[in-house]
This record gives C-alpha cells, sequence and structure tokens, in this order.
C-alpha cells in the first residue's frame, strides 16, 4: 500500500516561474534596487534569504524577503498549472 506521494510542484507541476520573478521585482523596486529581469530566472529555486543575500547584502536581505513574502501573498498565491496536468 502506498502511504506517501511526494509531488515536485514549481516548475514540474505548477507555472510559478512568473508569480517568483514578480515578487523579486516587486521587492527590489521597494528597496530602490536596480535589475535586469533576465538576471533574476537565477533566484528561482534557491532559498529565498539567500538569493536576497546575494542582490541586497546581509543587512538588507530580511526586509527583501518581507516585500517578496507580502506581495506574493497578495498577488500571487494562485497556482496556475501546466497544460495536461
Amino acid at each position: 500500500m502506498i502511504k506517501n506521494i511526494i509531488f515536485d510542484l514549481d516548475g514540474t507541476i505548477s507555472k510559478s516561474a512568473d508569480g517568483i520573478l514578480n515578487a523579486f521585482e516587486y521587492a527590489l523596486d521597494k528597496m530602490g534596487k536596480a535589475y535586469d529581469r533576465d538576471q533574476l530566472f537565477k533566484y528561482i529555486g534557491p532559498p529565498l534569504r539567500d538569493s536576497f543575500v546575494k542582490e541586497l547584502g546581509e543587512d538588507l536581505a530580511d526586509d527583501g524577503v518581507e516585500f517578496y513574502r507580502s506581495y506574493y501573498l497578495k498577488k500571487e498565491n494562485t497556482r496556475h498549472l501546466f497544460m495536461m496536468v
């Protein structure tokens, strides 16, 4: 009998890249940090705080994470599934 099933959700079943990038852009805008959207793709997957440390530095990373999360919860909280899933 199968007791557990594990799914890899982000990028496999759900199309989350746009929401992640939008939240990063919002947070970086709020922090006054210039960015190139194409360069933000590298932050899809790694731990959120680590990504903000690389962009903003250790001292500002927690603020970036807060802006990201507040935006994501309000604007990107619905998942879009890939076709045929």
